[in-house]
């Protein structure tokens, strides 16, 4: 199982410049305002039985925060352009694991079905965990900015 690991971590790792890609070109569309929309786990305690607070603590507490530090806040109007942020990160995450679907489908069809199980479980952990941390911290934003509007 180890030696289809550095190839899906290859294949996951160019997932993220297929899913940067796929959203610069979908940015423009209608599609794009439906995708940025989305909430695909809208209750928080759905976050809670994924796990996400580990995987949150793990981006925080090791060099994962390295990625994209971006989305630091240094006061409460930075939230708005934070959320944008954000969201195309989301957006590319979600375009990345789409695309690494369809690869271990296809790897796992194809090739073998421990090479698809690898590169799924690595798509996962490196496409859709920062995809759903990124929808659950934007779910935070918004509730803080439709506070700052009732005051």
């Amino acid at each position: 199982m180890f030696q289809y690991l550095a190839s899906s971590l290859a294949i996951v790792f160019m997932s993220w410049i297929v899913g940067i890609i796929a959203h610069a070109l979908l940015r423009k569309t209608s599609i794009y305002c439906v995708m940025s929309r989305l909430q695909y786990a809208p209750s928080p305690r759905l976050y809670k039985l994924l796990g996400l607070p580990y995987f949150k603590w793990l981006v925080i507490h090791t060099p994962l925060k390295l990625f994209n530090q971006n989305l630091k806040i240094s006061s409460r109007k930075d939230l708005q352009r934070i959320y944008s942020l954000m969201t195309s990160a989301e957006l590319s995450h979600l375009l990345g694991f789409i695309f690494v679907v369809f690869m271990a489908i296809y790897k796992g069809i194809t090739l073998n079905f421990r090479y698809g199980l690898v590169l799924m479980i690595l798509n996962i952990l490196l496409n859709l965990y920062p995809a759903l941390l990124q929808q659950y911290n934007k779910q935070r934003i918004i509730k803080i900015l439709n506070y700052q509007v009732k005051i």
